[in-house]
């Protein structure tokens, strides 16, 4: 876990310069918390909101944003099992649930599309390809880790220029794809 939080403020110390470029440039920074959501049931369950940083880079009069994501993610899947117990005469079967701890942590560049932009509100369409970094069991960084071709189509809106609100899907493994909803802040 400390391995982990060294590696989120290294990204944060990497994304400084960047904001204080935005200020000149067309460069936003934006930090926000994500809540997981749980469309089918896959006994999987959500454990506490997740964090993601990303950077935006807006094309010079054109409804494009470049972007780049870090997302951050725990929860619980509930495996089905059965424990076989052998008699004399007859075999007794149990069946049960092992739960395994889980995270997941995703670099996804994307590409946003502007489809309504006034003064105080945006809103946009976006689709991105990275990767994702999955620990299916105890603690992140560990041996049973899996990579995953990451796909996240998004929606959402940007309110009084600093307020990101959206919907994202991410695609990476049949098992594990969930929805979430991000509320953000863009520096």
């Amino acid at each position: 876990m400390i391995r982990l939080i060294k590696r989120i403020l290294l990204a944060l110390l990497f994304c400084t310069p960047i904001s204080l470029y935005a200020q000149q440039q067309h460069f936003t920074f934006e930090l926000g918390l994500n809540h997981p959501i749980n469309f089918e049931n896959r006994n999987i369950s959500e454990d506490a909101a997740g964090l993601y940083v990303q950077s935006h880079w807006k094309l010079d009069n054109r409804p494009l944003v470049f972007n780049l994501m870090l997302v951050y993610n725990q929860y619980t899947i509930a495996k089905k099992d059965v424990f076989v117990i052998p008699n004399n005469t007859s075999a007794s079967v149990i069946f049960f649930d092992r739960y395994f701890k889980s995270a997941a942590l995703r670099l996804i560049p994307s590409l946003r599309y502007e489809i309504l932009h006034r003064d105080k509100f945006d809103l946009y369409g976006e689709i991105g390809v990275g990767v994702s970094h999955t620990d299916i069991e105890d603690g992140f960084f560990k041996d049973n880790t899996h990579y995953y071709v990451a796909t996240m189509p998004r929606a959402g809106a940007i309110l009084f220029n600093h307020l990101n609100v959206s919907f994202e899907y991410y695609l990476f493994n049949k098992n594990l794809n969930r929805g979430t909803l991000s509320i953000g802040y863009l520096f």
